[in-house]
């Protein structure tokens, strides 16, 4: 059978296929994305045969076929469900013809194998994009999959914004004090607030700078007046990070 050739860009010693787009799962607090593992030339020829029979039928049974739903591309750069399907059946006739020991069929199916493991390597990275790199989805794939690995945080995840926000009245009329949990790596915080509509940019007006410290004093403000307050951390050369939630408080 002529098998056609699929080429990903990928090759089998690039293990990491990261997607800077990808959302990664969650253990203990650390980011981990998981892959599959497209090391086909592993196995003993018995080894192999097992895998890609056990990979045709996961991806073609019921959940496999909810998890992964046709179509799965035009074809052009990784199979159809049927095309695998077909190929993977063709790879076990061969192998089942090699067994008598003819050179020649020995011949066909470890061209087969090379043929076949190219387009499951190919079929991979759309495999792990469509489960959203979720190590339960991979696992209705029949692919093996490798240990998960840790992301490295980009400046946008490390430039967190402050959490726990609170504002309390101070010692005296007029007196605002705010303070929220710090974030690691800051070199300062800055500080806004306003008593007219939040949600017009506009209105914000800049409030203390603090080095160090999350405990801001915002002073002489109406009282009466709902004075709304946002707090965001700043990295040194990296600038600041992402505005926290609003508070609000009615100034006495």
């Amino acid at each position: 059978m002529s098998i056609i050739r699929y080429d990903s860009g990928l090759r089998y010693d690039q293990g990491n296929r990261y997607d800077a787009g990808a959302e990664p799962q969650e253990f203990g607090g650390v980011k981990v994305r998981a892959y599959l593992s497209i090391s086909f030339r592993q196995y003993s020829p018995v080894g192999f045969l097992t895998k890609v029979q056990w990979i045709g039928t996961q991806l073609n049974s019921d959940a496999g076929k909810a998890a992964f739903p046709d179509p799965w591309g035009d074809g052009s750069k990784f199979p159809t469900r049927a095309t695998l399907t077909q190929v993977i059946a063709a790879y076990v006739d061969a192998d089942a013809a090699a067994k008598g020991g003819d050179h020649n069929n020995i011949v066909t199916r470890d061209q087969q194998r090379v043929e076949l493991s190219d387009m499951l390597v190919a079929l991979a990275p759309y495999l792990e994009e469509t489960a959203n790199y979720d190590r339960a989805t991979l696992g209705l794939t029949g692919y093996d999959i490798k240990k998960g690995e840790r992301m490295t945080p980009s400046d946008a995840e490390l430039m967190q914004a402050p959490q726990n926000l609170k504002l309390a009245h101070g010692a005296f009329s007029g007196l605002v004090m705010a303070s929220a949990h710090t974030c690691a790596g800051a070199s300062g915080y800055e500080t806004q607030w306003t008593e007219a509509d939040p949600n017009i940019e506009a209105n914000w007006q800049i409030g203390p700078f603090t080095s160090g410290s999350t405990r801001v004093e915002i002073s002489g403000r109406t009282v009466g007046k709902t004075l709304t307050v946002r707090m965001r951390a700043v990295y040194g050369r990296k600038g600041p990070g992402a505005w926290s939630g609003n508070e609000n408080i009615i100034v006495t």
